[in-house]
């Protein structure tokens, strides 16, 4: 069974899963306790999700939301990074913050920038 914790800010109402999924743990206008919410695709491919509180509806990055509830609040100036530069795979162990440089360097060496395909 996967790790539950809440995301930071929407505590009792929204939580991150260790198996990288976001649920919805309280019951709010028709939607079910416990329930899985499924994610849509910002047009970078990311995984996002929109959480609503007091009426009000953002979007977040499946990854952020994750990271903050598994690593803390992300540092000023970081990115999330996927390790293994699946950004489908948002699963705890697969995240770590890091600096954007950090970040543009993982995704060259991994060849996932968007620069590093242009000469292959």
């Amino acid at each position: 069974m996967p790790e539950i914790k809440n995301i930071p800010g929407y505590e009792g109402i929204y939580a991150a899963t260790s198996d990288g999924k976001i649920m919805r743990i309280k019951r709010g206008s028709g939607t079910q306790t416990g329930r899985v919410l499924k994610p849509n695709r910002n047009k970078n491919g990311y995984l996002y999700y929109k959480l609503s509180l007091n009426a009000k509806v953002r979007g977040f990055t499946a990854q952020g939301l994750i990271a903050a509830a598994f690593h803390g609040q992300r540092p000023e100036g970081m990115d999330v990074m996927h390790m293994n530069a699946d950004k489908h795979d948002n699963r705890p162990e697969n995240l770590k913050y890091g600096t954007r440089s950090e970040n543009h360097l993982h995704a060259i060496e991994t060849g996932h920038h968007r620069h590093s395909k242009k000469n292959a």
